[in-house]
C-alpha cells in the first residue's frame, strides 16, 4: 500500500466556505460490504450519488427514498465519469487497477480504499497521481489515524521490551497481515522496529510481530501489545461498523472537491484532518 509523509506536503488549506460542500459522487465497489455503508453514510450527509460500479448490472434504492441509484459494470464507468466530480472506491485490487487509469484520463479526483493491490497497483495509483489528485489510505478511520499517531510518538523502547500487534477482520479478507497491520509497522519505525514478521513461534529481536485472525464479520481490530519483563501495554483500535471507515472517505472527498483544486499527487487521510474544516 502506497503512504505518504503528512509533514511533506504543503497545499493549500480548506477555506471555511467549503466546509458545506457535497460533491457528486461515483462509489465503485458500491454492493460490498464497505461500499454499501459508504452509500448509506453519503445518503444520510446529504452527498449526491450519481452511480456506482458493481459485479451485476442493477439499481438500488436511495436511502433517502428519493429514487435508486444506477449501478454499472466495470465498463459502464465512462458514462459515470462524465457525471460525477470524486470518484471513491472500494473495489477488488483487480478491479482498481483496470479503473483507476480511466479516472485519472477523466481528471476526476479519487479517494482509493483497495487494499493489497500489490506492486502493479501501487504503480497504477503513482501513474494516475501524477494527473489527478489521490487520497489513498491503508484505514480511512479516524480512529486508526489517531493510532498511527500515538505510536510514532513512542520513541525508542528498551531492548528487552517486544512489540506485538494482533489484528482481526471477517473471515473473508484475503490479504494478511491488513494494510492497517503493516501501516502500524511504518508508524513504529521509531521505536526501534527494523521490519515486521508474521507470528510463526520464536520472535526475532527488532522486529514487530504481527498476528492475523480472519473470523466472523469483524470490520477490523487492531491491538498493539508491549511487553516488557514486569509489565505490558495495549493500545486498542476498533471499528464497530463500516461506517467509520465511511466517514473517512467522505471527508477525503469534501477535502478534494474543496476550492482551490488539489495539485495531482498521494495524499493520505493525515492531510485531509489537517486542513481546516475537514469533516464528513
Amino acid at each position: 500500500m502506497i503512504t505518504t509523509d503528512p509533514s511533506s506536503r504543503t497545499g493549500p488549506s480548506d477555506p471555511s466556505a467549503d466546509v458545506d460542500l457535497r460533491p457528486r459522487l461515483i462509489v465503485a465497489g458500491a454492493t460490498g460490504r464497505l461500499g454499501t455503508a459508504l452509500v448509506a453514510e453519503a445518503a444520510r450527509l446529504g452527498f449526491p450519488i450519481v452511480g456506482g460500479i458493481g459485479r451485476t448490472p442493477s439499481t438500488i434504492a436511495s436511502v433517502r427514498g428519493d429514487g435508486t441509484i444506477p449501478i454499472l459494470p466495470l465498463s459502464g464507468l465512462p458514462t459515470l465519469l462524465g457525471q460525477g466530480q470524486v470518484y471513491l472506491s472500494a473495489m477488488t485490487p483487480e478491479a482498481e487497477i483496470a479503473a483507476l487509469p480511466q479516472v485519472a484520463q477523466a481528471g476526476l479526483p479519487a479517494v482509493v480504499a483497495t487494499t493489497g493491490i500489490g506492486d502493479e497497483g501501487n504503480h497504477v495509483v503513482r501513474c494516475a497521481a501524477r494527473t489527478i489528485p489521490i487520497v489513498v489510505e491503508a484505514n480511512f478511520s479516524i480512529g486508526a489515524q489517531l493510532l498511527f499517531r500515538l505510536l510514532r510518538a513512542l520513541g525508542p523502547l528498551p531492548a528487552e521490551y517486544d512489540l506485538s500487534l494482533t489484528e482481526v477482520h471477517r473471515r473473508e479478507k484475503r490479504d494478511h497481515p491488513s494494510a492497517t497491520a503493516v501501516a502500524v509497522a511504518e508508524a513504529l519505525a521509531a521505536s526501534g522496529v527494523e521490519r515486521w514478521e508474521e507470528a510463526q513461534g520464536r520472535r526475532t529481536p527488532g522486529t514487530l510481530e504481527i498476528a492475523s485472525v480472519r473470523a466472523g464479520d469483524s470490520p477490523g481490530t487492531h491491538t498493539v501489545l508491549i511487553a516488557g519483563p514486569h509489565e505490558s501495554l495495549r493500545v486498542e483500535h476498533q471499528a464497530f461498523g463500516r461506517a467509520a471507515f465511511a466517514g473517512g472517505m467522505l471527508a477525503s472527498a469534501r477535502w478534494l472537491a474543496a476550492t482551490p483544486a488539489r495539485p495531482p499527487g498521494v495524499y493520505g487521510l493525515a492531510d485531509v484532518l489537517a486542513s481546516r474544516g475537514a469533516r464528513p
